[in-house]
């Protein structure tokens, strides 16, 4: 501690974990809890008071007079539900919400990692997944590799990638790297293994939980089959404290503006698994659209009229720079011209970085597959962006996403 102890404040949002990383190769070491400051969205992160202490609060020891499961001489302040051995410790806040004996640092855990990221758990720390949960406490539990359905695995490893940039627009939102996930290759141009041509795996697989998704946008269009998919599905076990979750994403596609409505319209998803076994999307637009080329989340683009639709595209072109989705690229460009009926807006589109913020009971067990795979065919790549996982100290009454403002 290096004050006394305050009255106890909760930032709307607190980096889940930039930590002490193990070598490579290996999961997070446990214990490390320290994270990066929150990235700001919208106006920045607010502070609010806990809620009180029990009325008349006492406690000696054995007792557990806040009920957070932990009883006195084991919890250091067993008056304040927020602070125990299981806690989030926000870092450089001066206070020392896990008990550990000290407030966490603030030290990033993915700096450094390997452009390949072949190791699951380097890909949980590019997104800000960092501390490793032992026998009862937070932290990731486990990460692999798959394929959409979770019955195979990637077709190559060059589908991932923890990568220090994607273009000269799109940086990590915290840290030094982000997890990236393609249906191509998931390299921006100079970085080693990125190609200009479309990369056809033709690997085939399942459908994921709750797809194909019908889109309210394209009444009628149903999604083709599912190729050259790829999936990191993480499980993870909440702080005591955590009463959400957030990140951010950003996807883009070589479908704007030719395939729009069509059933190769290819897709990303973060599936939750619920304690039933059940999955669901949680991130979707306002229209509960699954995100694609036809999601109204999709902005980084030129405008004009696509598919019959209107594409106002309010951050322009800008976000496309550099990563392979803009004019650098041949992907997306038939050789002999532009396809029939082409629009004539240049090709790619993305949506920008988009923040999804769901809810989680403290203490909770919660499984989460992020997804990106081609539709149809094994043409025309997607790739989407993964970073800044955070948890949310106050609560969180519905799954959201929505744009990040920058």
């Amino acid at each position: 501690m290096t004050t006394p102890r305050p009255a106890l404040g909760l930032l709307f949002s607190v980096a889940l974990a930039a930590c002490n990383a193990g070598p490579t190769g290996a999961p997070p070491p446990p214990g490390s809890d320290a994270g990066p400051p929150s990235v700001g969205w919208d106006a920045g992160p607010f502070v609010s008071p806990p809620p009180p202490p029990p009325d008349g609060c006492t406690t000696s020891a054995g007792m557990d007079a806040d009920g957070d499961g932990y009883p006195n001489g084991v919890d250091c302040n067993d008056c304040a539900p927020q602070i125990n051995p299981g806690a989030y410790d926000e870092a450089a806040n001066g206070i020392d919400e896990d008990c550990d004996g000290a407030d966490a640092d603030v030290v990033a855990c993915d700096t450094g990692l390997p452009l390949e990221a072949t190791d699951p758990f380097d890909a949980a720390r590019a997104m800000g997944l960092c501390r490793m949960a032992g026998a009862s406490s937070w932290g990731v539990v486990s990460a692999r590799y798959t394929d959409a359905d979770a019955t195979g695995a990637p077709a190559s490893m060059q589908q991932v990638g923890a990568l220090p940039s994607f273009g000269s627009a799109n940086l990590p939102r915290e840290g030094g790297a982000m997890f990236v996930l393609s249906s191509g290759t998931a390299r921006a141009p100079g970085q080693p293994g990125y190609t200009n041509d479309c990369d056809e795996y033709d690997a085939s697989s399942g459908y994921p939980p709750t797809f194909p998704q019908a889109s309210s946008s394209c009444p009628g269009v149903r999604a083709g089959g599912v190729y050259d998919s790829v999936a990191l599905e993480v499980v993870v076990r909440a702080p005591t404290n955590a009463r959400g979750f957030s990140f951010r994403s950003a996807f883009f596609t070589y479908e704007y503006p030719e395939f729009i409505c069509d059933e190769f319209n290819d897709f990303f998803a973060v599936l939750r698994q619920d304690a039933a076994g059940g999955w669901q999307n949680i991130v979707f637009d306002s229209d509960n659209n699954p995100v694609s080329v036809n999601n109204s989340l999709l902005r980084a683009c030129e405008a004009g009229m696509a598919g019959g639709k209107y594409f106002d595209c309010p951050l322009g072109r800008a976000p496309l720079a550099g990563t392979g989705f803009g004019a650098e690229s041949s992907c997306g460009t038939p050789p002999g011209g532009p396809f029939p009926g082409d629009p004539g807006q240049e090709v790619g589109g993305g949506t920008g970085w988009l923040r999804t913020v769901a809810p989680v009971t403290p203490g909770e067990t919660i499984t989460l597959r992020f997804i990106v795979w081609d539709s149809g065919d094994p043409s025309l790549d997607s790739t989407a962006l993964i970073d800044g996982f955070e948890w949310e100290l106050e609560p969180v009454m519905e799954t959201v996403t929505e744009p990040e403002i920058i």
